[in-house]
């Protein structure tokens, strides 16, 4: 039988509610929640560890982006996605501070993932409800103070479809423990969608107006174009082929939240996310960029490398160099962990957000039993955000910028059962109340100059402060 749940108060009872709709209104399923929550509590008995069980619900909530706010850990839309997902909570979690703890961080997540899905699956419950959503940082190879990986299962998960005209099918992630009952259990996940339905109770807040601005033009612009001179004469030693080098510009007078919503409205051919970091930020963003996505076998990475403001131009030489020097390395690093690896003989220019990009879609079918997250440290960071050679170029990086990236063109996305989706976390602002750090970088090869790299930068910034505003 489905019970509609509508009153909060009423919700958190284990009786069946009914009367008025109210603002939000909630349908469960009770024979569904029934079945997942037996298969779970003899699941984590047999397995005597604890297991992940999703609930299912469906839910009258309006625009789903509106509903993102202070409660929200992962808002996530994917490139030319229909659906729209909303996290909140954690119902488990890793981290890994130290890069020997990256690789089992990461087999830890599918391994639980692989679980939570086939216990969903037994029930007749949707698996796409069941990923972690996080990412690495940008450098996973040396310590940072950070967490260099963190993934989240969040205790609530919402979903929209733009069709579904304010409805949104849900599911409560609970923890069930070796030695639950069914009572337990049952308890808990009522008492999270309470929770959940209070903040339901009033309408979605109202968006700031405000627009960012920059608070110093002329930031750190002296010491950018001192490092581009420092690559550009390593790359003459022939100590590198490619760095990429970044500044931050500073950022005023915005709201997180409004430009969230702006960015994901108006680049939908982007991946649009925001992510909730332990240290209280804010990270929002839309990537043109796909890091790697992996389903049926088959992995697609996108080689985004070259910018300019005119794509009806042919490709000059700087750009085409940058290009070749980034396609060659994902091919490179996917080819150990695949059968076969694909990619176009010529790069076309892509339009992003202001500007265009030379792009190459390489597509791999990867070997069995090879680990996801293995395809995945296999092409992070590419040579787009990073350089070539990769490791004396991360050194060089965080010698010539003086301070680690973070999360700034880290990898940013989910991983679910056997498949997983990573954007390169570029055209990012880390967000805490209204002041934003916005970190912008340029690929550096033979034939750069400090003012044509301050320039693309520049033009990159402007990009992404024009998308909060909502304008292309």
């Amino acid at each position: 039988m489905t019970a509609a749940i509508p009153r909060l108060q009423e919700l958190a009872r284990s009786e069946d509610a009914g009367g008025t709709t109210g603002l939000a209104s909630f349908a469960v399923d009770a024979k569904t929640w029934g079945d997942v929550i037996r298969a779970g509590v003899l699941t984590a008995a047999a397995r005597g560890e604890a297991v992940l069980a999703l609930l299912p619900f469906e839910a009258q909530v309006g625009d789903l982006r509106r509903r993102a706010g202070a409660d929200t850990a992962i808002a996530w839309q994917g490139p030319d996605d229909d659906c729209s997902y909303l996290g909140q909570g954690s119902a488990w979690r890793v981290d890994a501070f130290a890069p020997e703890e990256v690789g089992p961080a990461l087999a830890a997540v599918e391994r639980q993932m692989l679980a939570t899905a086939e216990l969903a699956a037994s029930c007749g419950v949707a698996t796409d409800f069941a990923r972690a959503y996080g990412g690495l940082a940008f450098d996973v190879h040396r310590p940072a103070g950070h967490a260099l990986a963190a993934f989240s299962v969040p205790e609530l998960m919402l979903r929209q479809r733009a069709s579904d005209a304010g409805r949104a099918s849900g599911a409560v992630a609970v923890r069930v423990e070796a030695g639950d009952t069914g009572t337990t259990v049952e308890d808990r996940a009522r008492q999270l969608l309470a929770d959940f339905a209070r903040s339901l109770e009033t309408p979605p807040p109202r968006r700031p107006g405000g627009s960012w601005r920059v608070v110093d033009p002329d930031q750190g612009q002296e010491a950018y174009a001192a490092a581009v001179l420092s690559a550009v004469r390593a790359i003459a030693e022939r100590q590198i082929e490619k760095i990429v080098l970044s500044r931050d510009v500073e950022l005023a007078g915005g709201d997180p939240w409004t430009s969230f919503e702006s960015m994901a409205l108006a680049a939908p051919e982007t991946a649009r996310f925001a992510l909730a970091l332990g240290s209280g930020d804010l990270l929002v963003g839309a990537s043109p960029e796909r890091l790697v996505s992996i389903s049926g076998g088959v992995a697609q990475a996108d080689c985004l490398a070259g910018t300019v403001l005119d794509g009806t131009a042919g490709p000059v030489v700087k750009e085409r160099r940058e290009h070749e020097v980034v396609a060659r390395a994902i091919r490179t690093s996917l080819e150990p962990l695949c059968d076969e690896v694909f990619a176009p003989p010529e790069p076309v220019w892509r339009p992003a957000p202001g500007l265009f990009h030379l792009w190459s879609p390489i597509a791999a079918r990867v070997s069995k039993h090879v680990p996801l997250g293995d395809v995945v440290l296999s092409v992070h960071p590419t040579p787009a955000v990073g350089g070539w050679p990769r490791d004396p170029a991360l050194g060089m990086i965080l010698e010539l910028e003086g301070r680690p990236r973070g999360w700034y063109a880290g990898a940013i996305g989910w991983i679910g059962a056997r498949e997983a989706d990573f954007a390169v976390g570029i055209r990012t602002l880390r967000c805490r109340g209204d002041r934003a750090t916005l970190t912008v970088g340029a690929g550096i090869v033979e034939g750069s100059t400090p003012q044509g790299e301050l320039e693309e930068t520049g033009r990159k910034a402007q990009a992404v402060v024009n998308l909060t505003a909502g304008r292309r």
